[in-house]
């Protein structure tokens, strides 16, 4: 990743920024395409710094999702980025 970010200036809770760049580390180095967008979105869901919209997931996905004494492992991540029935949030590639 060897772009410019700009973190946007809607985060509703600044204190998220952190949180949002540590999990932007796993991904170091990788090209910023479409792949590389929704395994940050799905790390942000494992790592539980996002949460998205719980009304579009299954009942077993929302139990996972909803029991902060489960670890999600990436597999159960991305199968809950799978299901959301909307974008969780827009980021261009054109960075």
């Amino acid at each position: 990743m060897d772009q410019l970010w700009s973190a946007s200036t809607t985060m509703r809770n600044p204190e998220r920024t952190f949180s949002f760049l540590q999990t932007a580390a796993e991904i170091e180095g990788e090209v910023w395409d479409d792949a590389t967008q929704c395994r940050y979105q799905t790390l942000l869901i494992k790592n539980r710094f996002y949460t998205p919209t719980a009304k579009n997931l299954p009942d077993e996905l929302y139990a996972l999702l909803s029991n902060y004494t489960h670890e999600l492992i990436y597999e159960e991540a991305a199968e809950i980025f799978d299901n959301c029935q909307q974008l969780c949030f827009a980021v261009t590639s054109d960075l």
